[in-house]
């Protein structure tokens, strides 16, 4: 969320309210930062603006924007509007995406006061939702799980630039596959390690090795499951990975997978990784699939034989790893950063005249 604000402020006259209190600025960044405004100088900041846009879950300047008449843009990130805990992922098991579901499946684990809380909280965003003068949902897949009235989806724009460099790199893979994520339950690392021993296991074969980059609190016990699984002397956990790091050590894995287990609301690590010339398999259920589309191959949500036999034909086939190059790097250039933020623009210019008239 932070990349998607950084490229839509970029070279805009726009302000940035967070509530991170201290943090570095980007580099040569051109516009305003409020950190941890009071109220007077929120109700300031939404007076002095065109329109109010808030980028995820935060309805902070929502009752600002209102009192001073001015038009109010929701990004959902997420499913923050039909679920008690916004992913639909609870307790490292999904949790229901419907709105009295989610109360059915979390007012027992919370307890009648703070379920109740919660609740209310969700009837709030659920109002908010409604009362917004434009909803922007970042793919269809999440268009479709909250419906919503003056919605718009509008793809998040990634700088993508950066990570083409990967695809011409002159180094030579290491690894058979890539894995490119937060060490948490919800992205599947569990499912790819249980395909990963699948495919070693396979009569005949070599084992397959598995390069992680990422980190996070899951991370210890997918060391264990990987001990577990006997899997030791395949798998190399990198650590976390940023900036041109990052760059440079992608290439190294042939194949990535981004095997999420729950819905992922879109899939700009997907994205990211088809930039640097990657092929790539993604689970089907949620924005990942639907990202990728016919530039990648997808499986069933959580089901390691499924995924444990795609990794193994694209491995021995590199013609099949190279049939969808072509769409791959068409799927990337539909999600060109710079285009993408010209439909915020032009939301943002067609909502304030309607304000002004």
């Amino acid at each position: 969320m932070e990349s998607v604000s950084l490229t839509l402020a970029e070279g805009h006259e726009c302000t940035v309210v967070t509530e991170t209190a201290e943090d570095q600025p980007p580099p040569g960044c051109a516009f305003t930062i409020e950190r941890v405004p009071s109220r007077r100088r929120r109700l300031a900041l939404v007076r002095s603006c065109d329109v109010v846009h808030s980028n995820g879950a935060s309805l902070a300047l929502f009752a600002y924007a209102k009192l001073a008449g001015k038009p109010f843009v929701w990004t959902h990130q997420g499913y923050q509007l039909v679920s008690i805990d916004g992913l639909g992922w609870a307790e490292g098991e999904p949790a229901p995406l419907t709105p009295i579901a989610s109360l059915r499946f979390h007012l027992p684990r919370l307890g009648i006061r703070r379920g109740t809380y919660e609740a209310l909280k969700l009837g709030l965003r659920r109002a908010v939702g409604f009362a917004a003068d434009r909803n922007v949902a970042i793919t269809n897949w999440v268009a479709q799980r909250q419906p919503l009235p003056r919605q718009m989806v509008i793809y998040n724009p990634f700088s993508l630039a950066r990570f083409k460099e990967a695809a011409s790199s002159p180094l030579a893979p290491r690894y058979d596959f890539l894995f490119v994520g937060r060490l948490v339950t919800e992205k599947g690392v569990r499912t790819l390690l249980r395909a990963l021993a699948v495919l070693n296991g396979m009569p005949g074969r070599q084992p397959a090795s598995l390069l992680i980059v990422g980190d996070g609190p899951h991370r210890g016990p997918l060391e264990t499951e990987v001990a577990a699984l006997n899997l030791g002397s395949q798998v190399h956990f990198a650590g976390k990975k940023v900036g041109q790091e990052l760059i440079d050590t992608i290439p190294l894995g042939k194949i990535a997978v981004v095997p999420s287990e729950w819905e992922e609301p879109m899939g700009g690590v997907a994205l990211e990784l088809m930039a640097a010339g990657r092929p790539i398999i993604v689970s089907e259920r949620g924005g990942l699939a639907e990202c990728v589309a016919r530039g990648g191959w997808t499986f069933p949500n959580g089901d390691h034989e499924a995924l444990a036999k795609l990794m193994g034909a694209l491995l021995d086939d590199l013609e099949l790893r190279q049939s969808r190059a072509a769409e791959a790097r068409r799927v990337v250039e539909h999600f060109d950063e710079t285009g993408l933020v010209g439909q915020y623009l032009k939301m943002y210019a067609e909502i304030t005249r309607k304000a002004g008239a």
